[in-house]
């Protein structure tokens, strides 16, 4: 879509970032725009990213055992002044819209099991896994407020790659 404008290697909305214009965006195929179950695209840029040390790629990961993920973050554009005591939010689910921050939020995760997550959450969808903030998840977003969209990296032993395990939906 020519509306549409990927920037990265930026960490503050108020300074420059790199922008890449999409060549084309391959929605799933079983996207439901009435439940928008499914709302994950992929998007081939028309020119390459160059990689640096502000700009590393997330793998896909190749082995789908909660239990091995390992220093989870969760990243977003949150309001970290709206910040509520919520340290055990669910993350994956469960979150407040609030103003954005111009400056990039994470804040530490942990996975929790199906059962604890059916508890609080009913209806929740088979494919979707849930996570919770850490107590003192650090990193200055330690509040509920999470992104739609948002990314939930891991990694898992003394590895030093980052693997994109989950995106941050809206309950």
């Amino acid at each position: 879509p020519a509306d549409l404008t990927v920037a990265v290697g930026g960490v503050d909305l108020s300074l420059p970032w790199e922008e890449h214009n999409p060549d084309s965006l391959i929605l799933h195929e079983e996207f439901n725009t009435s439940s928008l179950q499914n709302d994950i695209a992929l998007i081939l840029l028309s020119n390459p990213i160059e990689f640096s040390k502000e700009k590393i790629p997330a793998c896909l990961p190749f082995m789908w055992d909660v239990g091995t993920w390992q220093h989870c973050w969760a990243a977003g554009w949150e309001n970290t002044s709206a910040a509520s005591s919520c340290s055990e939010a669910l993350l994956i689910l469960l979150f407040s819209f609030a103003a954005a921050s111009h400056v990039l939020q994470k804040t530490g995760t942990k996975f929790i099991s199906r059962e604890k997550c059916l508890e609080q959450i009913p209806h929740l969808v088979g494919s979707m896994m849930c996570a919770e903030t850490e107590q003192g998840g650090g990193g200055g977003g330690e509040g509920c407020q999470v992104d739609t969209g948002g990314p939930l990296v891991c990694t898992y032993w003394d590895t030093m790659k980052w693997f994109q395990v989950g995106i941050i939906s809206g309950g």
